[in-house]
C-alpha cells in the first residue's frame, strides 16, 4: 500500500474500494494517418468541445510542412467538424489559448525561418479569424496566460502583479513605510537583507502603480508564486534560514510565506505569516510548486524532491582524456499537499509518497482540480513497464482525502499535464498508444 504521511496532525484516509458506477471513460482518437502528435485541449465552446493537434515533428532543429489541426467534438466526443490551417515549412514553439465573450484566441509562436506570432479568434462553430494584424484585440486579448495565473507573474482583467526578489544592505535606517520587516526581526544598519517585493502594474504599458515589500535578514526566499484575481492578491514562497544569519538563527526549519492582499497591495484579512512546516525524509527537500483557490481556502502542492549522483569515471576520448565528474540531479519521491483557510491556518499538510513497483506512482505527471469544497488530485499510476492508471486523490472541505484507482485502459500513456476539467466533475486528458493519439473524458466522484 502506498504511504500517506501526515505531517502537522493526524489526517483520517479513507480507501475507497474500487467501483464502476461512480467514474466512467470515453475515447476519441484522432483522426488521418497515425503518428505522434502533440495534442492541446483548448476547451469547451458551447456545448463544443475543441481539440487542437500539431505533429510532434514542429519541435526538431530543422523545418517541416505543418498543419495545425482543429477537432470540434460533441459532449460525447463525436466528431462533429475540422478545419486546417496550413504554415508552410515552420515548427510551433507555443500555443496558448485565452476566452473572451463568446469566442476564444489561440495565441500561436512559430518559426519559419524567423519567429513569427499569430492571433486567431475561434467562435463556437470553429470559425476561425486571422486578427494579428487589429492591434486592439492584441492588447485586449493576446496578454498570454501563465497556466493556472501563477508564477513570477499573474493577471487580473487590468492589471499584471509580479512577485520577485533582492538582496540590499541596510543604511543608517529601513524606510518602514515601504518595507514590511517579517515579525521579530530587526535589520541593522550596514547589515545584508533579503526583499521580497510585489507590483501592481499597468497590464497595457507595464507602468508600476503600486509596490509592496517584506524584508528579512534570517530567511532566504525562493519558489515564488502570486495569484491575482478582480478582488484580491495572494502571494506564496518557500523560506528557509539565510546561510550567513549566524549559528543563532531563531528560525530552525522551513517555512511557507504567505501574504493575503487586496489588488492595491494592501494587506488583507490574514495579513502575512509565516507557517512552520514540518520536516520530510531525511534529505527530502521541498518548496512549493503551485497553488490553486478552493473556495476561501489555498492549497499549495510541492514536490519532495532527493539529490542523486551520478558519477563518470572518465578515460580515453578521441585521443584526449576526460577527467572523473560527479554530477548532481533530483529526483521527485513525494508529493505534498499544504491546505489553508482564509486566516492562513492549516487545515492538511500531507505528504503522498511513491514507492516502487506496482505501487509508483509519476509525481511528475499530475492534474489538480480545485473547487469550492475542496480539490481534486490525479496522479499516473504505474503499474508495470507498459502498464498505467490513473489514481484519484480527492479533498474534502474539512481536509479529509478519498484515494480511488480509476477505471482507465491500461495501455495507454496519459498526460494529466495537459487535461482539462468540465463541469459536472470530469475531465478531458490527452492520450497516446503506440501511433495513435486522442483524448479520454473521465467522469469521476469528488470527496464530500
Amino acid at each position: 500500500m502506498r504511504s500517506i504521511r501526515t505531517c502537522c496532525f493526524p489526517v483520517l484516509l479513507f480507501l475507497i474500494p474500487l467501483c464502476t458506477c461512480a467514474q466512467r471513460a470515453k475515447y476519441f482518437t484522432l483522426p488521418g494517418k497515425p503518428g505522434k502528435e502533440e495534442i492541446r485541449i483548448a476547451g469547451k465552446l458551447g456545448n463544443k468541445i475543441h481539440l487542437w493537434s500539431m505533429p510532434l515533428q514542429f519541435y526538431q532543429d530543422h523545418l517541416h510542412e505543418t498543419t495545425l489541426s482543429l477537432h470540434i467534438l460533441t459532449a460525447d466526443l463525436i466528431l462533429a467538424d475540422e478545419k486546417k490551417i496550413v504554415l508552410g515549412k515552420s515548427f510551433v514553439r507555443n500555443l496558448d489559448f485565452q476566452f473572451a465573450d463568446s469566442v476564444y484566441y489561440a495565441h500561436l509562436f512559430y518559426n519559419s525561418g524567423i519567429n513569427k506570432r499569430m492571433l486567431l479568434k475561434i467562435d463556437r462553430n470553429g470559425n476561425v479569424d486571422d486578427v494579428t494584424n487589429m492591434p486592439s484585440s492584441w492588447k485586449s486579448h493576446a496578454v498570454p496566460k501563465d497556466g493556472q495565473g501563477l508564477g513570477f507573474i499573474s493577471r487580473n482583467s487590468s492589471s499584471l502583479f509580479v512577485i520577485k526578489t533582492e538582496t540590499g544592505v541596510a543604511e543608517d535606517s529601513l524606510d518602514t513605510n515601504e518595507l514590511v520587516i517579517l515579525p521579530g526581526e530587526k535589520v541593522q544598519a550596514g547589515g545584508i537583507y533579503k526583499k521580497l517585493i510585489l507590483r501592481k502594474a499597468n497590464r497595457i504599458n507595464g507602468q508600476v502603480m503600486e509596490q509592496q515589500s517584506f524584508a528579512s535578514s534570517l530567511l532566504d526566499f525562493s519558489k515564488l508564486i502570486i495569484s491575482a484575481n478582480d478582488s484580491a492578491v495572494l502571494a506564496c514562497a518557500f523560506a528557509q534560514p539565510a546561510a550567513d544569519a549566524g549559528r543563532h538563527n531563531p528560525y530552525n526549519g522551513n517555512y511557507l510565506f504567505i501574504s493575503r492582499l487586496d489588488t492595491n497591495l494592501a494587506a488583507q484579512a490574514g495579513g502575512t505569516v509565516l507557517l512552520k512546516l514540518a520536516g520530510g525524509k531525511k534529505n527530502e527537500y521541498y518548496a512549493p510548486e503551485s497553488m490553486y483557490t478552493a473556495g476561501k481556502n489555498q492549497l499549495i502542492i510541492s514536490k519532495g524532491r532527493i539529490l542523486k549522483q551520478y558519477y563518470s569515471y572518465g578515460g580515453r576520448n578521441n585521443g584526449g582524456f576526460t577527467p572523473p565528474a560527479v554530477y548532481n540531479y533530483y529526483i521527485t519521491s513525494s508529493l505534498r499537499l499544504t491546505l489553508v483557510d482564509e486566516r492562513n491556518r492549516f487545515l492538511l499538510d500531507t505528504i503522498i509518497e511513491s514507492r516502487g513497483g506496482r505501487e509508483s506512482l509519476e509525481l511528475d505527471n499530475y492534474f489538480v482540480s480545485a473547487r469550492n469544497d475542496g480539490a481534486d488530485i490525479f496522479c499516473i499510476h504505474q503499474y508495470s513497464a507498459s502498464k498505467n492508471g490513473i489514481t484519484h486523490f480527492s479533498i474534502g472541505k474539512d481536509g479529509q482525502i478519498d484515494e480511488k484507482e480509476m477505471m482507465v485502459n491500461e495501455d495507454y500513456l496519459y498526460g494529466l499535464g495537459g487535461a482539462y476539467p468540465l463541469e459536472n466533475s470530469a475531465l478531458l486528458i490527452p492520450y497516446h498508444y503506440r501511433r495513435t493519439n486522442g483524448i479520454m473524458k473521465l467522469q469521476y466522484a469528488p470527496a464530500e
